[in-house]
């Protein structure tokens, strides 16, 4: 697994700063190419960021997945996880910006632009709000960086979360019998 993710990266910004060349670059025929955003993309007050769900978003990965399938990978999109955000009563919740925008749009947009262009699709949204809801606000917090001293982030998982967030994108491929299941034993 080459990980080519970049922090603070939207689709806009990690085609305009390089990030997408240097993966194109490495594709051999055959490999499988997760593509996730949408976090990053909500960001409108950054206009090197932002992309609209029903915009540029999906015009970006529309683009990302005829790039992948031109040099004979194969794609797979991937809605964004779920922030780990709880209210008071300890009720799992999404925010919205003051903009209008939530990360469900871009959950959304990934999930349609699936069946569009007839790509896999691995619902890491619904996945991780599933999990979290689960565990509940206090043992779901203990997957985020804000355990780990980053006040209010509930965005980036530290290790055990991008340690439970991988087991159910493969149990879930697994369960599905997705092509990229093969990869994992």
């Amino acid at each position: 697994v080459d990980n080519y993710a970049k922090s603070g990266a939207s689709t806009k910004s990690f085609r305009a700063n390089g990030y997408w060349s240097s993966l194109l670059a490495a594709i051999r025929p055959g490999d499988f190419v997760g593509i996730q955003f949408g976090h990053n993309d909500m960001k409108s007050d950054d206009a090197a960021r932002f992309a609209a769900p029903d915009g540029l978003f999906r015009s970006n990965v529309r683009q990302f997945v005829a790039d992948v399938r031109a040099l004979g990978g194969k794609p797979i999109l991937l809605s964004p996880i779920v922030r780990g955000t709880f209210d008071d009563d300890g009720n799992l919740y999404e925010a919205q910006l003051d903009n209008g925008t939530r990360l469900s749009q871009y959950a959304t947009a990934m999930r349609e632009l699936s069946v569009e262009l007839g790509t896999d699709f691995v619902d890491m949204n619904a996945l991780t709000h599933d999990l979290l809801v689960e565990l509940g606000k206090d043992e779901s917090a203990k997957l985020f960086a804000a355990s780990a001293g980053k006040s209010g982030d509930y965005t980036h998982p530290i290790p055990a979360g991008a340690d439970a967030f991988a087991r159910l994108f493969i149990t879930n491929v697994k369960d599905r019998g997705l092509e990229v299941a093969a990869l994992f034993t």
